[in-house]
């Protein structure tokens, strides 16, 4: 049986056939992977009338030829930072209508390089920059044929797709950034939560923690979190669950849960006073 390479994209919850994410200068430079396909997050700061096109590359290293179909929609995201297609008249933050592509298929045939742009187009009035908007483009590779034979004789063909999700932000200028915690809580001797919400205009970058001080020392101090920085969208509530470090000996402590979104961002942090078995 034909083995399929599955690499997990943790930052946008996709499985992707045969494909690793990349950056337009892994693009520039290679690689070894079967195929290469980025940047997968494309920003733009375009205002009322305004129109930019940024490119997604594809490197094909294998001696065969991959096949793509694409596709524009727009998309919400959950508390835990999942997303799901959505549809865009329901939408405040919807850019899949200002988004063109350059073309709607694309072959990269063996060993070979090639790329398509994405062009967004601002409408010229003053609605259209009042808040920030974000979509994805899917690209869809065009499946190799499978062929199932059935008791009767009849050979079915099934085909099967996993599309690969570039998602596109516009930030217009002038818009806020703010944030605000909305809870702090132990879920269980092991876990701790902490939700928070995005209260401005602008995408957040923000990184969660907690310090930990032991009541029997103050020089006790134990940090988790603060590794990875997570995207808040506008109006998003994101919601992040910690784990107590292993190790870290029973006793009472001082937790102080913090969510730090850059020096433009009010630190916002909260305590709980906690017992730890």
């Amino acid at each position: 049986m034909k083995k399929i390479l599955l690499i997990l994209l943790l930052t946008i919850g996709y499985h992707v056939s045969n494909a690793q994410v990349m950056t337009a200068d892994t693009a520039a430079k290679g690689g070894r992977k079967s195929m290469l396909i980025g940047p997968l997050f494309m920003y733009f700061n375009l205002d009322r009338g305004q129109t930019a096109k940024q490119t997604l590359h594809f490197v094909n290293n294998k001696n065969k030829t991959y096949r793509y179909t694409f596709n524009i929609v727009d998309f919400m995201v959950d508390s835990s930072g999942s997303n799901r297609n959505a549809d865009s008249a329901a939408l405040e933050y919807s850019l899949a209508s200002w988004i063109s592509l350059e073309q709607n298929y694309l072959e990269v045939g063996p060993n070979q390089r090639a790329s398509i742009d994405i062009t967004v187009k601002v409408p010229d009035n003053e609605e259209a920059v009042k808040s920030m908007k974000w979509a994805k483009v899917l690209a869809t590779p065009v499946p190799e044929d499978a062929g199932v034979t059935q008791p009767s004789g009849r050979k079915v063909k099934i085909k099967q797709s996993i599309s690969v999700g570039a998602q596109i932000f516009n930030t217009p200028p002038n818009l806020s950034k703010d944030l605000k915690m909305l809870a702090f809580t132990q879920l269980n001797d092991s876990v701790f939560s902490i939700k928070c919400q995005n209260t401005g205009g602008q995408m957040l970058r923000a990184r969660f923690s907690i310090e930990l001080t032991s009541a029997a020392s103050i020089k006790n101090k134990t940090k988790i979190g603060d590794d990875e920085e997570i995207r808040i969208l506008p109006n998003h509530v994101r919601v992040v669950n910690l784990k107590r470090p292993p190790g870290l000996a029973p006793g009472k402590y001082t937790a102080i849960g913090m969510v730090d979104a850059g020096e433009d961002v009010a630190l916002e942090a909260a305590q709980l006073i906690v017992d730890l078995k």
